[in-house]
């Protein structure tokens, strides 16, 4: 455990389920339960991860890389101690002039989206990729027309909702013709938008504004197909430092969002119908990506500067356990699988390597 996670511990002690002190600490880290660990090639800087369970893949995006990798979660070796990891070699990889920032796929798992950028260092135009997933084969290649292009979000309506970092707004691009993209609306939105999460039925969406510290609020228009700005959130906890809102995710009833602060270390819970903050959560420092268990019951939380994972218990925002990762984790994903056995996936974005963690939680 690192020195960072005793620190936050001690602070947040009450936050933690059961009566926790630091001497039993280690109750709350995952154990007895195998750690699959990829060591993949080194300066790839792998940013995000997405798990896809009906193909049995798992994709990963790379900056430093520039470079798209698939791995198969079936193919498994041992070393000489019997702790599993997973094959180190990709069943398919493909390169690209920019970072590979971020991947989405729709509901049906036939197509991934990646968002290319280089953040303006090589005057490279901010582009959409779609590959077959199928088949691995290229779709389209799409121009947000947006600068440093980040979060993708598959809308229910074939729409592609991607997060402008530096031109402060989002691409909406159709994509009912998955073969002729259109680019149909520029959105100005908050300051460097983030992370962008809708309702289920598609009419009401968030998205995190990074550097303007708050909350905006989408309605989607059908038979337009346009979206429109309902509400823009003050900074959290005006005047105080109000931090960071990197990402954002919707529950299944589409009643509350939760929103990760990377400035003040929280998880917001958010009342859609309200448009407000209802409760704030401690978590780890630098929480970055979220990601809801296909129940709803629990939150997986990657914290960059503590190397933890935390796993919130939603209904009341209490933390149920905490995993070691590698330095710097950044990517997440988060599957229920059966009864009560869940499975963490995250990427450390400073040295390179994917952790699985099978969980056992109540």
């Amino acid at each position: 455990m690192t020195k960072s996670y005793h620190a936050w511990l001690k602070k947040y002690t009450i936050h933690v389920s059961g009566d926790v002190s630091l001497s039993l600490s280690k109750s709350l880290l995952t154990q007895n339960y195998p750690q699959h660990t990829w060591n993949l090639d080194s300066k790839q800087q792998y940013k995000q991860i997405k798990i896809v369970k009906s193909r049995s893949i798992a994709i990963l995006t790379s900056m430093a890389g520039r470079s798209v990798k698939i791995y198969s979660l079936t193919q498994l070796k041992r070393d000489g101690q019997s702790r599993v990891k997973r094959m180190t070699k990709p069943i398919f990889t493909k390169h690209f002039d920019h970072q590979v920032i971020e991947v989405e796929t729709d509901p049906y798992d036939k197509y991934a989206f990646f968002s290319l950028t280089d953040f303006g260092k090589e005057n490279l135009k901010d582009e959409i990729y779609c590959m077959d997933i199928r088949k691995y084969k290229k779709i389209f290649r799409f121009k947000t027309k947006g600068e440093w292009s980040k979060f993708i979000f598959y809308h229910p309506d074939k729409l592609l909702l991607i997060s402008n970092w530096h031109s402060n707004n989002l691409s909406v691009i159709d994509i009912k013709n998955i073969r002729k993209p259109k680019l149909i609306q520029l959105l100005s939105c908050s300051i460097s938008p983030r992370g962008i999460d809708f309702t289920p039925d598609g009419k009401t969406g968030l998205v995190a504004g990074y550097y303007s510290r708050n909350i905006t609020f989408l309605n989607y228009n059908h038979e337009r197909r346009l979206f429109n700005i309902t509400k823009i959130s003050k900074p959290f906890d005006y005047p105080n430092y109000s931090g960071n809102m990197r990402h954002v995710v919707v529950d299944k009833s589409g009643k509350y969002a939760y929103v990760s602060n990377m400035g003040r270390n929280l998880i917001h819970k958010v009342d859609i119908n309200k448009m407000c903050i209802l409760e704030s959560f401690p978590v780890g420092t630098h929480p970055n990506t979220i990601s809801l268990s296909g129940n709803d019951k629990y939150l997986a939380v990657s914290c960059r500067e503590s190397d933890i994972a935390c796993i919130l218990e939603v209904e009341s925002g209490r933390i149920q356990s905490i995993i070691d990762t590698g330095p710097m984790p950044t990517g997440l994903d988060f599957k229920h699988y059966k009864s009560n056995i869940y499975k963490l996936y995250s990427t450390s974005f400073e040295d390179d390597t994917v952790m699985c963690r099978t969980l056992s939680l109540p």
